[in-house]
């Protein structure tokens, strides 16, 4: 039977610290950064917050709503 096991950090993958990491698949979904950074952000008086699947939508959202704060990263570039 297949077996999932959850690590919140690198880290703490069973086997990392020997280099031989005991999985052979891993997904990695960055929430955590998001939901803090969105909370922040209305706590600091953000209205709304919109999310892109591309730079470019999000630039254009931006131009369209004023004013707009673009928070993100691709390839670790700011964008």
């Amino acid at each position: 039977m297949p077996l999932v096991q959850v690590a919140l950090l690198p880290n703490l993958i069973p086997g990392s610290a020997s280099g031989s990491p005991m999985f052979e698949i891993a997904v990695v979904i960055d929430a955590l950064r998001f939901t803090t950074t969105a909370s922040q952000a209305l706590h600091a008086g953000a209205t709304q917050i919109r999310t892109a699947s591309e730079v470019d939508v999000a630039r254009s959202l931006a131009q369209q709503v004023r004013p707009a704060l673009l928070c993100g990263e691709r390839e670790c570039r700011r964008i």
